[in-house]
């Protein structure tokens, strides 16, 4: 059990791990802090996300004030990266939550100092995609750092409905999905998209293949991809493998909300041709699932988004950035020579769409 008490305002709150039987207060507190969605997250789904993981429980810090009540809560769920050509366990900072009678006074970037000491004595890489907020309390207490940006890739495809979304003139849809229904395959040349309902490989080789273009990537394992793409019924992904004549090359997953195709995973051969043949087969399949628009967001100077950008995804946007704790990017750098960039890693939105 993680145990601490500090000074000041600190000094009222104990902190400790959380247990699974407790996952209802965490929850609670995620819901209320959460109030800007269009409705609550079931415990269901966060059992599902922080229980039922197929890489093991969640950390979940709590902190606690002398009636017991949850004041806030640091969940960080569990990960695989490739590294190098090694696998590497990891955590993921996620549904970080303070209640609004507990703010500024240092409770966040406390949990976030005593977790990130934890993950050290263990050598575990933690890593997160902040919001604003969450990026000033990272830079203050030193322990997680920037190692980049998203960059967002857009390709219209109905520009009357889609400069009528911008402007809201057409009237958002509070988040709605676009309802099921893939349809049958597409192609370009040998290259083909093929929706399927499951996965049934680890794509060991694909892994491979992108290991020797970029070092460093989230691990794709089929019970994790079944678990993560289709193991919510709070979400709905449309799920495709590429394939080039009769081999498969890889995967692609897409979620539709308010008509904008969101891409938020691919996991592709570094070959050029089957990525930007993969990249224009998408923007197809969003069309035909009714979209106006697509949006890919990943890590810059990564392959893939190399791709779209030949595909005709031409309009860029810099998003949040990424982070990792310090004493990972120290090994990392020792390891390479030199200074990690974002191009030695490959994030999607996948990997951080959880919530």
């Amino acid at each position: 059990m993680l145990l601490d008490r500090t000074q000041a305002d600190l000094s009222r709150y104990t902190v400790r791990r959380v247990t699974i039987g407790e996952l209802a207060l965490v929850n609670d507190l995620y819901n209320r802090c959460n109030r800007s969605q269009d409705a609550d997250r079931p415990l269901s789904e966060a059992r599902r996300l922080y229980e039922d993981h197929p890489y093991g429980e969640a950390l979940i810090l709590g902190a606690f004030t002398a009636d017991n009540q949850l004041a806030g809560v640091l969940p960080a769920i569990a990960h695989r990266f490739v590294s190098r050509g090694l696998e590497a366990p990891g955590y993921q900072l996620v549904d970080a939550a303070v209640a609004s009678e507990h703010r500024n006074r240092g409770l966040f970037g406390h949990l976030v100092r005593l977790l990130c000491e934890s993950a050290e004595r263990e050598s575990l890489t933690v890593f997160a995609f902040p919001n604003e907020r969450s990026m000033s309390v990272y830079r203050k207490t030193g322990l997680l750092q920037s190692i980049g940006a998203y960059e967002t890739r857009v390709k219209v495809l109905a520009w009357p409905a889609y400069v009528s979304f911008k402007l809201g003139l057409a009237g958002r849809q509070s988040g709605k999905e676009a309802p099921a229904g893939e349809g049958a395959g597409l192609s370009d040349g040998d290259v083909s998209l093929v929706p399927i309902s499951r996965f049934d490989q680890d794509f060991k080789g694909l892994h491979t293949e992108m290991g020797r273009v970029v070092a460093h990537f989230t691990l794709r394992r089929k019970d994790f991809l079944n678990w993560r793409y289709f193991g919510s019924t709070e979400k709905r992904y449309r799920v495709a493998l590429i394939r080039q004549a009769e081999r498969t090359r890889g995967y692609v997953v897409v979620r539709v909300i308010d008509r904008i195709a969101h891409v938020i995973d691919v996991f592709v051969t570094p070959d050029r041709l089957v990525a930007r043949r993969a990249a224009s087969l998408v923007a197809r399949w969003a069309r035909r699932l009714g979209a106006i628009a697509v949006y890919f967001r990943a890590s810059k100077d990564s392959i893939v988004r190399r791709a779209f950008a030949r595909a005709g995804f031409l309009f860029a946007k810099q998003g949040e950035e990424i982070v990792l704790d310090s004493k990972s990017l120290e090994r990392l750098t020792a390891l390479h020579g030199r200074p990690v960039v974002s191009a030695d890693f490959y994030f999607v939105m996948g990997d951080g769409d959880f919530y």
